[in-house]
């Protein structure tokens, strides 16, 4: 496609881009529209602090969640070209005390495994609740982290392990992932306020403020105290990322200079996984077939060929994705959490770009949601009501309960009186527990239940909690 063809599609972007924000009430929103090193569009819209007025431009900074993870696997080909590793090469073969919960995967998995998510493994999203972990504790906690899939067995979405790349890198060279981030990929892109830290971000004056639509509308969140590093952990802005994009469409070329080989790179694009529809995952005609590479979801769309990945943390989602082919790529970034505006901006966008038929993306966008809404809420069936009263009869003196709970990947949780009431403490998360019987309680808070364990002699020994739904309830032992 040519430039001035594709700039020339783009008569009415500023009104369609209000219409869709209008459509899923987003406070705040920034668009780029990327041809080959050209930047034909990048704007701001709307507030990124909705109480000040402050506006949205090209320059604020929004959490873009798992759009890191494609930053991630390009890190990784960079030290592949480099020779520093191997896709196909065991992770153990380069630290031979590398362990997994599955005895294959400890012998068997590689990066590549990890880059298009088919190790077996889950989320564990708790194991990225604010962890105080050196690299070398997050590669320790893996053998006590259960999967839920056979190794190799199909493609399965874990940020864990992504999260779990970040640490593999900085154990293997003795350098951090971000500094690697940094050095190799903000630095000769001029991505100059793009960062990992939330203390860093909310320094400067230009960021936007995470938001959640509730039935009373739009509410501020605080910013999330989780820390998903190479899953997630990248801030930045759509100018940026409009250069980010570039990178992808001049084929690690930046103003004349290569900066990782071609066909090293390309390797990223290329399908590793079928990826099933269907759940959380659209099923669209428009694409009907969708595979991931090493850190990349690849769509057929609508006959063209469509490298994308998204991205959503508490308040934030954003949209990053380009057609080789085509040589046009957009960014769409949003400050509302779970939001489908970028997804369904994107696509709209690339409609007029490719001089398609219009599709109403947000009408197919909002029948999705719908039926993820009622998806959790199937998963998640309101519990009976419990007489708290008379279950409070049942219950062992407090001093039964109290005491530090271990368990040796997710680390501590404490239990303590506090005012008459028992409280538990993990991390950021403090709750009030309710008792429901001797060993079950409820920290209504958070909606976790809690089940205590004891031994043949009535004595309380351990707590399991249902941190990972896909797997048996975590446990936690019981030290003092």
């Amino acid at each position: 496609m040519k430039e001035s063809v594709a700039l020339k599609r783009l008569t009415g972007i500023e009104a369609q881009i209000e219409k869709k924000m209008d459509e899923w009430s987003v406070p705040g929103a920034a668009v780029a529209v990327i041809h080959k090193e050209e930047v034909l569009y990048c704007s701001g819209f709307g507030y990124r602090d909705v109480h000040k007025q402050l506006p949205v431009d090209s320059e604020t900074l929004f959490g873009i969640g798992s759009s890191t993870k494609p930053f991630t696997t390009m890190i990784l080909a960079m030290l592949v070209q480099e020779g520093k590793i191997q896709w196909d090469t065991p992770i153990k073969e380069y630290l031979p005390n590398f362990r997994m919960y599955d005895a294959a995967a400890t012998e068997m998995l590689t990066f590549r495994d990890i880059a298009c998510h088919r190790s077996g493994m889950p989320d564990h999203n708790f194991m990225c609740h604010k962890p105080m972990l050196s690299a070398q504790q997050w590669v320790d906690a893996l053998p006590y982290l259960e999967p839920n899939l056979s190794f190799r067995h199909a493609f399965q979405y874990s940020s864990l392990m992504y999260a779990e790349a970040g640490y593999l890198i900085e154990c293997l060279t003795g350098i951090a992932y971000e500094e690697w981030v940094r050095e190799r990929i903000f630095t000769p892109l001029n991505m100059r306020n793009s960062n990992f830290s939330i203390e860093q971000t909310t320094a400067g004056s230009n960021f936007s403020k995470p938001y959640v639509m509730t039935e009373n509308g739009i509410v501020e969140l605080p910013f999330t105290a989780d820390q998903p590093g190479a899953a997630g952990a990248i801030n930045s802005s759509v100018d940026q990322l409009a250069a980010w994009v570039s990178f992808q469409l001049n084929r690690g070329v930046v103003k004349g200079q290569r900066h990782i080989d071609e066909d090293v790179m390309q390797e990223l694009y290329i399908p590793q996984v079928i990826v099933k529809q269907g759940g959380a995952l659209p099923e669209f005609p428009e694409m009907p077939h969708t595979a991931y590479g090493l850190g990349w979801f690849i769509d057929c769309y609508r006959g063209h060929n469509l490298v994308h990945h998204s991205g959503r943390i508490d308040g934030f989602t954003a949209h990053v994705s380009f057609m080789p082919a085509e040589d046009v790529g957009i960014v769409v970034l949003a400050n509302q959490n779970m939001s489908f505006l970028p997804d369904s901006l994107a696509y709209t966008l690339y409609d007029q770009l490719l001089a398609m038929e219009a599709v109403d993306w947000t009408s197919k966008f909002q029948q999705h949601e719908k039926k993820i809404y009622e998806m959790i809420a199937a998963m998640n069936p309101a519990a009976d009501r419990v007489d708290v009263p008379n279950a409070q009869k049942d219950l062992l003196p407090f001093d039964s309960y109290t005491g530090l709970y271990n368990h040796p990947a997710y680390g501590d949780i404490t239990i303590k009186q506090l005012d008459g009431k028992l409280v538990f403490d993990f991390r950021t998360l403090i709750s009030d527990l309710t008792g429901l019987n001797s060993l079950q309680f409820l920290a209504e808070e958070v909606g976790l239940p809690f089940t205590f364990t004891v031994d043949e002699q009535g004595k309380i020994v351990g707590v399991q909690l249902p941190l990972e739904p896909s797997v048996q309830p975590i446990v936690f032992s019981k030290q003092l």
